[in-house]
């Protein structure tokens, strides 16, 4: 008769083979069992505060039980994959060798483990389109956490309707969520024009956070837009009014008053914008001559990425060639929109930036380094490379 020891031990070894199965095509299998092995260690009992391991009647007839050593193995794979995009075989298994990449890898499968219930909790056990797993890359992750993070605390502050902006900070979080929903799903190509939507309100954001006055007017062209595009089909009389005293007379398009007429009541704003005032491009070049200069070159990428998008959007560009490449751009537009956007909404209203005793914010700007690094070192034959190896 079998010892409780011994039946636990041939029960995870069952699991440990299952495992190594499962994901044999995008890791070693005694590599993979070993971190895990030395995450659960490590995470110990603290696992139960991220995790929900009650049996209940709920969880059973849902499908809803949380499964950790899947998450963990995820996890694993996901960074792991993340930190070998370009490297070569051999450089690869000395990483797996190296006793402090694996310690870093230790510790950042805990850090994530940390947040699952502003991330993974929600993912989907199997994605519609089979390939990468991106969500359980570090970027990406961090993103989704930030959005259902901020999520929580628009739903819970009190009286937040009072703040004039949280109109854009709910359409950049939840364009940002069903932009990484559609990454999850491996829809890539499908993701860039909800991209393209958050650095849309984002720019309106830098603009309207400090402009109380342009703010109000904004929400109230927001209501004549509503009632020309979805009730009446007709310009509201209110606001043909204020197109007569519209300050750039030379412009005629109502639609483009429509949507941008609110920037009249930036101050300065026609000072510095002599060219297609009232468009996504004025706002764009008022940006680029009022934004402090450390601003700046953030705001270039997401001017470059913003014009990028127009291809996914109206273009024909829809297919993933190199999924990596797909990566890169869609964690970098929102990295830049989803990060501000939070840290905005934290300083305004004395919220912390650390989730279960992990300052999201330090984590996703350690990471965004080597990702940035990866995509100023891309190369199409980088990624033929990268494919040849996955494919192998």
């Amino acid at each position: 008769m079998l010892s409780w020891k011994q039946w636990a031990e041939d029960i995870q070894k069952t699991k440990d083979d299952g495992f190594r199965e499962l994901f044999q095509d995008r890791i070693r299998g005694s590599f993979l069992n070993s971190i895990k092995k030395q995450v659960l260690s490590k995470v110990g009992t603290e696992i139960f505060q991220f995790y929900d391991f009650r049996w209940s009647n709920e969880n059973i007839l849902t499908g809803k039980d949380d499964l950790p050593e899947y998450d963990i193995c995820r996890f694993i794979v996901g960074i792991h994959e993340a930190h070998s995009i370009f490297l070569l075989p051999d450089e690869i298994r000395k990483n797996e060798r190296d006793t402090r990449y694996r310690e870093h890898l230790v510790d950042e499968v805990i850090e994530k483990i940390r947040l699952h219930r502003y991330g993974s909790y929600f993912f989907r056990k199997r994605a519609l389109i089979r390939g990468r797993e991106f969500l359980y890359y570090p970027i990406p992750y961090e993103l989704y956490v930030l959005c259902a993070r901020t999520y929580e605390l628009l739903v819970s502050k009190k009286n937040i309707e009072q703040d004039v902006c949280w109109r854009l900070y709910y359409d950049i979080i939840t364009k940002g969520l069903a932009a990484l929903s559609l990454v999850e799903d491996n829809f890539l190509g499908n993701a860039y024009p909800l991209c393209r939507g958050v650095l849309e309100a984002y720019f309106r954001l830098l603009i309207l956070d400090n402009n109380l006055n342009a703010a109000q007017q904004y929400e109230l062209f927001m209501q004549y837009e509503v009632e020309q595009s979805c009730c009446s089909q007709r310009y509201p009389k209110e606001f043909m009014d204020m197109f007569e005293k519209r300050r750039k007379q030379e412009i005629n398009s109502k639609v483009g008053y429509l949507h941008y007429g609110w920037l009249d009541w930036v101050e300065g704003y026609h000072d510095i914008v002599k060219h297609a005032p009232y468009s996504m491009n004025g706002m764009i070049a008022y940006l680029k001559n009022s934004l402090p200069n450390k601003k700046q070159d953030e705001l270039s990428k997401l001017e470059y990425f913003y014009k990028m998008c127009h291809g996914y959007t109206h273009g024909s560009v829809q297919g993933a060639i190199y999924p990596e490449l797909h990566y890169f751009e869609i964690s970098i537009m929102l990295y830049f929109a989803i990060r501000n956007t939070f840290i905005m909404l934290c300083h305004k209203h004395n919220e912390e930036f650390t989730i279960n005793e992990v300052d999201i914010i330090a984590m996703i700007d350690r990471d965004i380094v080597e990702l940035m690094d990866q995509y100023e070192k891309r190369s199409t034959e980088k990624f033929e490379l990268q494919q040849r190896r996955l494919q192998k």
